[in-house]
Order: C-alpha cells, then structure tokens, then sequence
C-alpha cells in the first residue's frame, strides 16, 4: 500500500487503533477499529494495494489480508475520518496466540498505532496440511485423532491439500511440531483476514459504507416518466445494468463502467418507452439481481 499526499507533507494525519474492551475471557471475539483523520488544512488521498488500505497484527501473527481494496482511492477531505473495524473470531483464527498481554498494532501505511489487551492463549483454529499421496490414509486419520482435527475442506490431486478444524490445540504449537512430520508435505496456520465495516466521517456528515450487494426497488412505481433506481458496491467492481422489455429484449443500458465502492442512484426517463412492464438487471462482480418497474402514461 502506498499514500499519495496532495498539498501537506508526507504521512500527515492522525491514525488511532482502540478495541472494544482491555480485557477477554476465552474465546472472546474482540473487535478492532483503526481510524486515519484528517487534520491538517489539506485533502489528500490513500490508494489501496493488493494487500490492503489498513491492516492490523497481533503480537507479529501472520494474517493472509483480503480486503478488497485494490486500487480503490480513499479521498480524506479536511476534517474527514474513516474506520475500518475488524471482527477477530478466535475459533478461526487460532488467537491470542500466547497467554497474557497482547499489543496489536494498526497500520495505514506509513502511520501505525498500537494498544494493548489482555487475553488467554485460544487453543483451536484452523491449520492448512499439504497431503503426501505415498502414506496410508489409516496413518492420517491417527494423525487427526491426536489432535482433535475435523477435516472441513479438501482438494486437488495428485498433491492433495487438507483444511483442518482444530478444538484443543494451539495451531502455532501445531505448526511448529508437525512441520517435519513425515506425514505431511506441509502445515501452516490459516489465518485470513477481512474487515468488516468502513465507516466514514465527515465534519459535513456521516454514512456507512455498503457491506453487501443490493439492487433496491426503483422509485415511485408505477411511474411516468421518471424514476429513480439505487444499488450499492460493497467493494469496487464492473457494473452493468440493463432495461429489458416484457420479452426479455434488452433496450437501454444505464451502466457499463467500474465503479468505486459506494451508494449509487440513478435517474431513469422512460419519456421514450411505451405504457408497459419492464425489468431492469445489474451484474456487478459475482452479484447480480432483477427488478420489476411499471410505466403507466
């Protein structure tokens, strides 16, 4: 990830980490937020990289990051802040890792800011085994015996690989042991991380960014001749959205771009259709959905 600065010097701003509470008890999820503030009398402007826009880290664990901000401009206005919120669920990622205090570090490149919590050491996770096709599966099935695995995902052949559900382990302890193992070709401890949320604030106003697809009903319906029709990206993507008559005939297309994160509403004058009923459809990523609009003129 890298900052882009327009107008102030390099690395201005405030970045401040914090969690829920200071204190957990086992198996405590705990939320982290990170919050980046503008408070200079400059914008200026983060760029996300394939990695991530903010990132956290716990004691140095290793977290694969998928935050889906690639190449995705964060616009910081005087006086605007933003936050991101983690969710950390100790069943999946095996963490805390090691009993007592706990410093997590957040990160929006290049500021960081840490906090400390206490917390015991989680035994379970999830680990990640790369299978040897040569050793008995009777050898295997030992294996996951004696450390209480539930094998949850499988694939590939001939190099097979194993996610393993882990209830009375540490996955670290895990890792370190079994590293060698001549049963495995490999194991490591699974550990991918995502926010949550984005919430942004402004000294003008406040919204919280999409966290799912949607396509709302267009407004008002019926309509003539104008009307209006919402959706929201939860992460940057290629949008297209069609109006189709009532024999499936594509007849106007109101988007066909990338679009950044976000609540989107568009303007829609049928003051060329005929009286009728029509479908309009988004695809956006994987997503896609169909609504149904009436023109009554």
């Amino acid at each position: 990830m890298y900052l882009v600065i327009t107008g102030i010097c390099f690395g201005q701003g405030v970045l401040k980490v914090i969690t829920n509470k200071s204190n957990y008890s086992y198996g405590d999820s705990i939320e982290v937020k990170v919050t980046l503030t503008n408070n200079t009398n400059a914008p200026f402007t983060i760029i996300g990289s394939s990695s991530c826009v903010a990132m956290i880290k716990i004691n140095d664990v290793r977290f694969q990051t998928m935050c889906t901000a690639d190449q995705h401009e964060f616009n910081f206005s005087v006086g605007m802040s933003m936050t991101w919120i983690w969710k950390l669920d100790p069943k999946e990622l095996g963490i805390p890792d090691k009993e007592g205090q706990q410093k997590i570090v957040g990160l929006v490149y290049p500021q960081k800011d840490s906090i400390y919590i206490n917390a015991p050491k989680y035994r379970g996770g999830i680990v990640a085994v790369g299978i040897r096709d040569s050793i008995p599966e009777s050898l295997y099935k030992s294996l996951r015996d004696s450390i209480s695995a539930t094998v949850i995902s499988r694939w590939g052949s001939p190099l097979v690989v194993e996610y393993w559900r882990i209830t009375n382990h540490s996955i670290d302890s895990l890792v370190d042991k079994y590293s060698k193992d001549y049963r495995l070709r490999w194991i490591e401890a699974k550990r991918p991380l995502q926010f949550t949320k984005q919430i942004v604030t402004s000294i003008d106003n406040s919204r919280e960014l999409p966290s799912d697809y949607s396509l709302l009903q267009n407004y008002p319906n019926p309509f003539n001749p104008v009307t209006k029709i919402k959706y929201e990206l939860p992460k940057s993507s290629f949008v297209k959205m069609v109006i189709y008559d009532n024999l499936g005939r594509a007849i106007k297309i109101l988007v066909n771009e990338f679009q950044n994160v976000g609540s989107y509403e568009l303007n829609l004058d049928a003051s060329n259709f005929s009286s009728g009923v029509y479908y309009y459809r988004i695809q956006a990523d994987k997503y896609s959905a169909t609504k149904k609009l009436v023109l009554l003129k």
